[in-house]
């Protein structure tokens, strides 16, 4: 039993928590990359790369 419950824990850690932590670590480096942007070449850089890692949601 006990190694049912271990199994089933380290399941839902590769399913659920990497795919996070994952997303998480890109959703850092997409504000810092805006941020640079920003601060080298203006504030006008939000408009000409305003796409990157932009999300559309679904309707």
């Amino acid at each position: 039993m006990d190694n049912l419950i271990k199994n089933n824990g380290i399941v839902l850690l590769v399913i659920i928590g990497l795919p996070g932590l994952f997303a998480w670590l890109l959703t850092i480096i997409n504000r810092q990359t805006k941020a640079n942007l920003v601060n080298h070449y203006g504030i006008n850089s939000q408009v000409y790369c305003g796409f990157l890692g932009h999300h559309h949601p679904r309707a």
